[in-house]
């Protein structure tokens, strides 16, 4: 009895459990392929001619000191360093105290002239009458007017004291020429200042500058009109673009360096002053650049096939990788320029170069610190 209990179970357990294992089979889901990851960077273009790259400092392109026409103590200053002014603003004034009774002086002897000249007036009036009249001489006549002549000229000179005088009060305040910003402040409230002493330096509003200080060695390379590319420090991904608009013919005396200015082009007349940055002077034709096909890639992608120089080219559409043999030109710190064998565009293997193979499918991602992450990410 207990054997045939036990083969009746047997029957109805088997079925139960082989229906639950095709369910479990016909519910798992689909294996997900997961693609190795690889930093994957674009070839940018770039010159074979060694190209001239030096610091620059942004700066405006006119800038004047501000200073006070006459001598005397400094008692206010209105504006201070980074301040922006508009032109006829007062930025600072002097002790008016002396120009004041100076003016008052003068003030008192333009009326006394003016006065005088009235009555020496009146006075030759009267001759007249009476000289038509035949009531006096002559010669009284030609005094009233000699005396009416230098009446007259003492009071233009009077006049003339007491517009200096008037002149030398205004003088008292500085005012800015110029629309502009303070670039720097030369004197304290309280010094007593000479006559044209500066007291601010006004960097003015509009056009501004690249500045650079360039070795005597590569200046000779430089023209007027040349290209150049500006990167600042606090703008890494916003490229400026500029012109050579002047250098100096003349080593500083301190440095031995030679100035050059550099002009931007379309760039925001809002950009502040004082940024620092670096800028790269491409060849004098712009053709040169696209004749030699130069290419500039991370020194990390650099690779080998036997003794041939090689990078891991990713294709577009398969995301496949294949080893193309390339040529360098010259290495840099952490770069390495190209001369051929690499399109610019196109995206290669930037780190671990030693883990990929050929015909290996890989998922491309961006370095984690490089403007293509900030932008966005690989494309």
């Amino acid at each position: 009895m207990r054997i045939v209990m036990t083969t009746d179970l047997s029957r109805l357990t088997y079925p139960l459990l082989m229906a639950a294992c095709l369910a479990g089979c016909h519910g798992a889901s689909p294996t997900v392929v997961t693609l190795p990851k690889a930093e994957v960077v674009s070839a940018e273009p770039a010159s074979v001619a060694g190209s001239i790259e030096y610091p620059v400092r942004i700066e405006a392109r006119d800038a004047n000191d501000l200073a006070l026409r006459v001598g005397g103590k400094l008692i206010e200053r209105r504006v201070h360093l980074g301040d922006v002014v508009r032109a006829g603003q007062v930025l600072a004034r002097l002790d008016p105290a002396d120009a004041q009774l100076q003016l008052a002086d003068a003030s008192a002897g333009l009326s006394a002239a003016e006065h005088r000249l009235q009555f020496a007036d009146q006075q030759l009036r009267r001759d007249q009458a009476q000289a038509a009249l035949n009531l006096i001489a002559k010669a009284q006549l030609e005094q009233s007017q000699d005396s009416f002549a230098a009446t007259r000229a003492a009071r233009d000179q009077a006049a003339s004291q007491w517009r200096q005088r008037q002149r030398a009060l205004d003088y008292q305040t500085l005012r800015a020429d110029h629309d502009g910003v303070i670039t720097a402040e030369l004197a304290d409230t309280g010094a007593v200042l000479s006559s044209g002493q500066p007291v601010y330096r006004l960097a003015w509003s509009g056009a501004i500058d690249a500045v650079m200080d360039v070795a005597g060695r590569d200046i000779d390379q430089l023209r007027i009109g040349q290209l150049a590319e500006v990167r600042l420090t606090e703008l890494p991904l916003q490229p400026l673009f500029a012109r050579v608009r002047e250098k100096a013919t003349q080593a500083d005396g301190l440095t031995g360096s030679f100035r050059v200015k550099l002009s931007l082009l379309h760039a925001d007349a809002t950009l502040p002053l004082g940024l620092t940055g670096s800028a790269r002077l491409q060849p004098v034709s712009s053709s040169a650049l696209r004749e030699a096909g130069a290419v500039k890639i991370p020194a990390s992608a650099l690779f080998h096939q036997g003794d041939q120089p090689a990078v891991w080219v990713l294709q577009p559409v398969t995301q496949v990788l294949a080893l193309r043999p390339v040529t360098p030109a010259r290495y840099e710190a952490d770069a390495v320029i190209l001369s051929s064998g690499l399109a610019p565009g196109e995206r290669v293997v930037a780190a671990g170069t030693h883990t990929v193979y050929a015909g290996e499918r890989i998922e491309p991602i961006a370095p984690l610190f490089s403007a293509q992450v900030e932008q966005g990410g690989v494309q």
